[in-house]
């Protein structure tokens, strides 16, 4: 299923937009921030040259990056204020269509992605946090 040379180009086909309109998206990090959320964005994206070994990763990190960009509508934190709701829209859009190049179009395509790619992305969250020194 992840390996099929048709996923891989429907994969970068509908990554293609979310890359651009997030290159066109202007984006001034609060000054009492260390991190770029918008590199931090644009890392998660697959890579224009990149050898297709490894696709799971490139769409668990892909999948990361549409639901950051997708919640951004709804939330009201400073660090993904600056997210326009096209970029919002587009990345819900791109995670549909994945889910269903991935699964078909069976109507629950979507969660079929989220739980498998659970197990994968908890413990790289919790690693994050881990590593920021957060308190939860």
């Amino acid at each position: 299923m992840y390996g099929s040379s048709q996923l891989i180009h429907k994969f970068h086909r509908i990554s293609q937009p979310i890359r651009e309109l997030l290159q066109r998206t202007s984006y001034n990090p609060p000054e009492s921030h260390d991190v770029s959320v918008k590199s931090l964005l644009e890392s998660l994206l697959p890579s224009k040259f990149s050898d297709d070994r490894d696709l799971r990763s490139q769409i668990r990190d892909f999948c990361l990056c549409c639901a950051l960009l997708s919640s951004s509508h709804s939330s009201t934190s400073i660090c993904i204020s600056w997210i326009p709701k096209e970029l919002s829209t587009a990345a819900d859009s791109a995670f549909r269509a994945l889910s269903e190049a991935i699964y078909g179009d069976s109507g629950w395509e979507n969660k079929k992605l989220v739980i498998e790619l659970v197990p994968e992305v908890l413990p790289l969250l919790k690693d994050t946090i881990k590593e920021s020194s957060v308190d939860v």
